[in-house]
C-alpha cells in the first residue's frame, strides 16, 4: 500500500507533466503572430515553367491583406495579371485566400494552403499541402 505521501508526491508530479506539456502547445500559437509578422513586405518569385519566364511580386501588409502583381513572358507575348486577398498563418498552416483577381473567370474566393518550409529575412520557401512535392522559393524585395 503506498503512503500518503508518495501518492501526492505522484500526483503533483502529474499535474506539472500536464502543465508543461499544456504550456508546450501554448507556443505555437503564441509562434503565429511571430511567423505573421515576418511575412510582412515584398516577396518575389521567378521561374521558368511550360507557360513562360514568370515573375511574382507579392505584398502582404501588416493586417495580412497582399496583393500581387504576375507577369508571364512566352513567345514575344506578355501578360499581366493580378490578385489580392488575405494570408493568415495559425498552427503551422499558411492559408491564402484570394477574394479578387483580375481574370473575370476566376472562381473566388479561392482558398490555398501551403505550410512554410523556411522563412529568415531573405527567403520563404512553402510547400503545398495538396501536392507535397511542389514547393515555391520567394525572395525577400528591399
Amino acid at each position: 500500500m503506498r503512503s500518503p505521501e508518495k501518492s501526492t508526491l505522484s500526483l503533483f508530479t502529474l499535474i506539472l507533466l500536464l502543465t508543461a506539456c499544456s504550456q508546450r502547445h501554448a507556443s505555437p500559437v503564441e509562434g503565429d503572430a511571430e511567423i505573421q509578422a515576418k511575412l510582412v513586405g515584398a516577396w518575389l518569385m521567378e521561374r521558368t515553367n511550360i507557360d513562360g519566364e514568370r515573375r511574382d511580386v507579392l505584398t502582404i501588409a501588416a493586417d495580412g491583406s497582399y496583393v500581387a502583381e504576375m507577369t508571364t513572358v512566352k513567345s514575344n507575348k506578355t501578360r499581366r495579371d493580378s490578385e489580392s486577398g488575405t494570408i493568415l498563418f495559425r498552427g503551422g498552416v499558411l492559408t491564402d485566400t484570394t477574394t479578387s483577381h483580375s481574370d473575370t473567370n476566376a472562381r473566388l474566393p479561392y482558398v490555398d494552403r501551403t505550410r512554410i518550409v523556411r522563412l529568415d529575412d531573405r527567403e520563404l520557401v512553402l510547400q503545398s499541402e495538396e501536392r507535397p512535392d511542389v514547393q515555391g522559393t520567394w525572395r525577400r524585395q528591399r
